[in-house]
């Protein structure tokens, strides 16, 4: 009787351990399944993502509606402007606008700057593409006043500084020209107000102490 209830308990024990090592061994077929499904995905990702070329640039509109709207957090105290790019190959340089507190921390967004005019802009040589902000103390130069009386259709000019960085001149006039190449020397409205290419320049974080 012994032999048997030793012989039996041996074989529950052999059992349970086949089970325990079958378990663990499901466990890592299945981690490794969904590790190598998330790798699949990744690699997707990566391989459908397209890269931003340096251009065609166009001149850019945030609409009145847009810009109320990204200002309606009380805490926004400056735009930051991200380029993105049309889906069409080769496609135009557009923008994305986020309102943010004057640490870059996003609160409303993102809205999409429209492309004003047929007409587009390129330049030879290097650009750099980075954030751009726009102070709501700038904005209420350009506009004359605060952003929820006077809120105006913006338009956004794409410029090259010394260093390369692509940055817009910002006005509330669609400024009439024959030719994209006349807006490297265009002369602006004087309520005309520049983006500022951050990084390199440090981010406004005293934007909501200059108003």
């Amino acid at each position: 009787m012994k032999k048997k209830r030793s012989t039996l308990q041996g074989f529950i024990l052999c059992f349970s351990l086949f089970l325990i090592i079958q378990s663990c061994n499901d466990e890592k077929t299945t981690d490794k399944k969904e590790a190598q499904s998330a790798a699949n995905l990744t690699d997707t990702a990566i391989k459908e993502s397209t890269p931003l070329t340096a251009g065609p640039f166009a001149v850019l509109k945030l609409e009145k509606q847009k810009l109320l709207e990204l200002f309606a957090e009380g805490q926004v105290k400056k735009l930051l402007i991200q380029f993105s790019q049309d889906n069409t190959p080769g496609g135009n340089i557009l923008g994305i606008a986020y309102g943010a507190k004057p640490t870059n921390v996003f609160l409303t967004g993102p809205k999409d700057l429209v492309q004003a005019t047929s007409e587009t802009w390129d330049t030879t040589g290097k650009k750099i593409l980075g954030n751009n902000e726009l102070s709501e103390s700038k904005i209420k130069k350009i506009i004359g006043g605060p952003i929820a009386q006077n809120a105006q259709d913006l338009y956004f000019y794409p410029k090259k500084n010394a260093n390369n960085h692509i940055y817009y001149v910002v006005s509330t006039q669609l400024i009439a020209f024959t030719k994209m190449e006349d807006i490297t020397t265009i002369t602006y409205p004087p309520t005309s107000e520049d983006t500022n290419p951050s990084p390199p320049d440090p981010p406004c974080t005293t934007c909501d102490l200059d108003l």
